[in-house]
């Protein structure tokens, strides 16, 4: 999870939109965070390429 973390920082997305992104809230995705578990870091992985890409949910206005 250090990795996603640091790529996280990089690309300075805010944690709100990554939540958005996978449709849980902002907490959750902390929550995540804290323990490696496949899933949920392919999920996180998979929104913050989402963004870059200007995905869907990535309006700050919505």
């Amino acid at each position: 999870m250090k990795s996603l973390k640091m790529l996280i920082k990089m690309k300075e997305i805010p944690m709100w939109k990554i939540a958005r992104q996978i449709g849980i809230s902002e907490p959750t995705i902390y929550r995540w965070m804290r323990v490696y578990d496949a899933e949920h870091y392919t999920k996180i992985k998979n929104a913050v390429e989402e963004i870059e890409k200007g995905g869907v949910n990535n309006d700050e206005n919505n």
